[in-house]
């Protein structure tokens, strides 16, 4: 049981049967997994002739706009060298969570300026710039946050993904008429902070994204915003419990 209140259920039940989306893997790679990363990698303090700059964090602390720089240093690991190196080459510029706290999280999915490879952080490969700020903008939308969380198992306020969940991920077909729509949306959004999930209304940059969003599976802006609005306040996102008359038609 992943929401408390069923139409969000049903939302995401219509996204995951959309025509107008596909599954994220039918066309873009995404991999390697964070915890590869870790096992390969070893952080350092500073730069060093062998080392590169990776993302190691998701705390909602550092990840706060669509636009970041990795912050650690890090080199492979003596015995893990050639594994490193492969991870490496598949680096990119955009980068996709692979866990999140539902709570104080901001952000999916995120923008490098340098391509690179992260802790907590999957690269998702793209065939050029617009389309990966585009990917980035769409991925922090409110449909995507409801495939995304649709997903969620164990612990509900900190999912983890697979590979193979993430690559599940609908995004708009490339005939998609909003991609152009979506990259604007990176381009006016990208430095502004965003807020976590229950504050959805009160944050510009998921208001840009989520009119491309609309646009892109051909829906009313309102639709979406009646999704953000549920969104905030559902239990495990406000962590707030639900209201009683709320739990009283439920039941």
């Amino acid at each position: 049981m992943q929401w408390f209140d069923a139409r969000l259920a049903e939302a995401a039940y219509s996204l995951s049967n959309s025509s107008l989306l596909e599954p994220a893997g039918l066309r873009h790679n995404i991999g390697p997994a964070g915890r590869r990363i870790q096992d390969a990698y070893a952080k350092r303090e500073e730069s060093e002739p062998d080392a590169v700059q990776i993302f190691w964090s998701i705390s909602s602390k550092l990840r706060k706009t669509l636009r970041a720089e990795p912050e650690q240093w890090a080199t492979p690991k003596p015995t893990k060298a050639h594994l490193a190196e492969r991870y490496w080459q598949q680096r990119s510029h955009v980068l996709v969570a692979q866990r999140y706290d539902t709570v104080s999280g901001r952000i999916n999915a995120l923008w490098s300026n340098s391509p690179t490879v992260g802790s907590g952080w999957v690269p998702l490969s793209i065939p050029d710039q617009p389309t990966g700020k585009a990917l980035v903008a769409w991925w922090n939308s409110t449909p995507a946050r409801l495939l995304l969380l649709n997903m969620r198992s164990k612990k509900l306020t900190y999912p983890t993904w697979s590979l193979a969940q993430l690559r599940q991920v609908g995004i708009p077909k490339p005939n998609n008429p909003a991609w152009g729509a979506l990259a604007q949306a990176w381009e006016e959004a990208c430095e502004l902070e965003m807020v976590p999930l229950s504050q959805g209304e009160e944050c510009p940059a998921r208001h840009l994204i989520d009119q491309a969003a609309a646009l892109a599976l051909g829906m009313e802006e309102e639709q979406l915003a009646e999704w953000r609005q549920m969104l905030a306040q559902e239990p495990t996102i406000s962590n707030r419990p639900a209201p009683l008359q709320e739990q009283l038609r439920v039941r």
